[in-house]
């Protein structure tokens, strides 16, 4: 081996190496295949492609009808969560109906009591005040 030939570090391009045995002929230019072997590499590839369209089709008619299954039931419990949350707004609704309703009639009470209660201390306020002699009588008596 020459010097220049053991620091380069590419493939030899001779025929009878390992590196380019089996994919390129002398001269370089790309092994022709015989008839028969083309026939068969075209077979194998497309009996490939054919055990791969197979599977997928196996594995569709499987799982598509079990996914509608699943489907079924989920708009099915999208639907009862829908008319519950309406019945629970609607009931809410009423619920804060009759809640200002009632605070607004004993609001009105508490007004109509207070109003009898600042009357009746206005009128004991005007009223004459009876004097006492009633009063010291009793303590007399009691002695």
């Amino acid at each position: 081996m020459s010097p220049a030939a053991s620091t380069n570090r590419t493939f030899p391009r001779d025929a009878s190496s390992w590196a380019w045995r089996g994919r390129r002929a002398e001269g370089g230019f790309p092994a022709r295949f015989s008839g028969k072997e083309l026939v068969m590499r075209l077979l194998v590839r497309t009996a490939t492609w054919v055990l791969a369209a197979v599977g997928i089709k196996a594995l569709y008619d499987r799982l598509v009808p079990k996914a509608r299954d699943l489907r079924e039931p989920a708009s099915q419990v999208l639907d009862t969560a829908k008319s519950s949350s309406r019945e629970l707004a609607d009931h809410a609704k009423a619920a804060g109906t009759e809640v200002l309703a009632d605070a607004r009639d004993r609001s009105v009470n508490i007004r109509e009591v207070a109003t009898d209660a600042m009357a009746r201390t206005d009128s004991a306020a005007k009223a004459p005040k009876k004097s006492g002699s009633a009063g010291s009588t009793n303590k007399a008596s009691k002695h």
